[in-house]
């Protein structure tokens, strides 16, 4: 209900961050780009850097698969703009969110993709320099020590501190 109240997702960004990890059963894995097992923690913000809603996941799973369950969690309400990494790029999904109506404003990579016709994907760079403010909110969340490092043997522990976390990060923005 607090998030529902504090955030608009009008504008919104997508990032994720890894808390270090024990090797635990479940919820971790080895994350290649980091070089350290973790857990992923995948966070969907407003344009004001709250957070909207929140995903989990093994280390290993790639960051663009907790996109779709973002947008799950948050149908309903209206999404005209994302703000992206180029790490989440993907032609398909591009076109699959157009359809939709949300545009997904990102970067692509050189050599990504070279089109010959047709209408070509735009960059906003001015809606684009919002996207400090998921880094800064990622960084708030780790400033949380049971956060930066899991120590927390069941994911549901861990999966708690992390929304108290985030509650703490929505009350402080009043």
């Amino acid at each position: 209900m607090l998030v529902e109240d504090k955030t608009d997702i009008k504008e919104g960004a997508i990032d994720t961050t890894t808390s270090t990890s024990f090797r635990f059963k479940r919820l971790t894995g080895w994350n290649t780009k980091h070089a350290k097992i973790g857990t992923k923690i995948s966070i969907f913000s407003d344009k004001y850097g709250l957070p909207a809603d929140v995903s989990f996941g093994k280390g290993n799973i790639h960051d663009a698969n907790f996109v779709g369950n973002h947008l799950k969690e948050t149908v309903g309400r209206r999404k005209k703009i994302i703000n992206l990494d180029k790490i989440y790029a993907s032609l398909e999904f591009r076109r699959k969110m157009i359809n939709k109506g949300t545009k997904i404003n990102m970067e692509m990579r050189n050599g990504d993709y070279t089109r010959k016709r047709g209408p070509k994907f735009k960059f906003e760079a001015s809606k684009y320099k919002v996207r400090f403010l998921i880094e800064r909110l990622n960084a708030w969340l780790k400033n949380f020590w049971r956060i930066r490092i899991r120590r927390d043997r069941y994911p549901a522990m861990f999966k708690a501190f992390v929304y108290l976390g985030l509650i703490i990060v929505l009350i402080r923005s009043c």
